[in-house]
């Protein structure tokens, strides 16, 4: 396939060892523009990697494409559905270091073997928060990459305890002539186990990728291990390439299925793969050239509350409601910019704590407000530099912002209108963009 420029996109990842995974994703709906990604590792079995360098048409007699037998005898490119997902899908492998088995063969044999599994990516064989061995062990695998023409990239990777220690072997991986690096170690491992299942402190990761961004602003970056919903807008904010996820396929409801029990494997199957959709792949996955906002009124519905809440969470109209299910980061932190024009507040960032009130936005409050949406129209603007901005409010509301559109110039203003049901459509076709 033809593998993204990190300018271009960025990538979730989900985690597989199994065919009963790869089932699940090869029955995905891929929307226009985005694209999925798959992680695995090296000491999966031979059945298994089969199945993934033929993913997604892997088994016939029960395609995951079309959740039964294949209507087109093998032939993908018949298949609409299969075909959008075999080409917007990236595949990773590492080395298998950290599973209970371990890494114990060389690189010409692991090169081999990322090669018959047909990977986009190989990840060198790092160790564990020690800069100084996986340097070493980066320089081998380079070495033997470079023998001979190989159809997978090379991915090095940065390890250390401290963000200097990740910045210096970043650096020194440059030096080794990597292109590809990812940021390891930021998994703790669960107690008496030999799975790492979280990441170890939220801060370090934003610092560590931070401190590397500020040095090299454009080069190819991988966080293994770190993906969730939550991150995503960190790895935007970062314009990181990808990052894989363990814990997508235990979103579903209910006990595991029982072996041979097709019914409830297929309704575990339909689950997870909704959660992918609606929670991973409704997101952006775009890099913007330039943050885009969204203003959007206050609503008359309001939740009960006896002490000042978040803006976002007090306003209950149905607007809100399409926003909060595909909007889950109100930071403003990911180049997709919200503010909610107030009544009784004005133009507010939709994390504000405000309290309950009764206020209709009338001329009267509409011209009262003027000067003051300007003034924090203009901060905003002059702190993100919007190159577009989409207005959805009514008569009233506009009269309020009239002075605040009116003095931007270079930004690329659409209003929104029509009924409410088309307007929300809009609404949510502006996040999904």
């Amino acid at each position: 396939m033809s593998i993204p420029k990190k300018s271009e996109t960025f990538t979730p990842f989900f985690v597989a060892d199994r065919q009963a995974s790869l089932r699940i994703l090869s029955g995905l709906d891929i929307p226009d523009g985005k694209r999925i990604g798959i992680m695995t590792h090296a000491n999966t079995f031979r059945p298994f990697k089969d199945a993934l360098s033929k993913f997604p048409c892997f088994d016939q007699n029960n395609c995951g494409v079309v959740d039964g037998p294949c209507p087109y005898d093998g032939d993908i490119t018949l298949c609409e559905k299969g075909t959008r997902l075999r080409d917007n899908r990236v595949i990773i492998c590492d080395s298998g270091v950290f599973q209970r088995k371990g890494c114990k063969i060389e690189y010409s044999d692991l090169f081999d073997e990322y090669e018959r599994m047909g990977v986009d990516y190989g990840i060198i064989i790092d160790v564990l928060k020690d800069k100084g061995a996986t340097l070493i062990s980066a320089k081998k695998a380079m070495d033997e990459y470079l023998k001979k023409p190989r159809p997978f990239n090379l991915i090095g990777v940065a390890q250390g305890t401290t963000p200097e220690e990740y910045l210096d072997c970043y650096k020194r991986l440059q030096d080794l002539n990597y292109k590809n690096i990812a940021i390891g170690g930021m998994l703790r491992r669960k107690e008496k186990s030999a799975r790492y299942v979280a990441v170890r402190n939220e801060s370090v990761l934003k610092e560590i990728l931070s401190t590397i961004r500020d040095y090299d602003s454009n080069g190819w970056l991988f966080a293994l291990g770190c993906y969730s919903p939550k991150r995503h807008s960190t790895f935007l904010q970062y314009s990181i390439f990808g990052s894989d996820y363990k814990g997508w396929i235990f979103q579903y409801s209910g006990s595991s299925p029982k072996r041979g029990n097709k019914k409830s494997q297929k309704k575990r199957f339909r689950e997870v793969r909704s959660f992918i959709e609606e929670q991973v792949l409704s997101r952006s996955q775009t890099y913007r050239i330039g943050p885009k906002l969204l203003i959007i009124p206050c609503s008359k519905r309001k939740i009960e509350a006896d002490k000042p809440i978040q803006a976002i969470q007090l306003y209950d109209g149905p607007l809100y409601h399409i926003i909060r299910k595909y909007v889950h980061d109100f930071s403003n932190a990911d180049g997709m910019d919200i503010a909610i024009l107030s009544a009784k507040y004005g133009l507010i960032n939709p994390m504000k704590r405000i309290s309950p009130y009764d206020q209709r936005m009338d001329k009267r409050t509409a011209i009262e407000l003027q000067k003051s949406c300007d003034r924090n129209l203009q901060k905003m603007h002059a702190k993100k530099g919007y190159k577009q901005i989409t207005v959805n409010l009514g008569n009233d509301y506009l009269l309020a912002m009239e002075d605040a559109l009116g003095s931007l110039e270079g930004v690329d203003i659409e209003f929104i209108g029509g009924r409410m049901g088309e307007r929300i459509s809009k609404v949510k076709e502006w996040i999904l963009s």
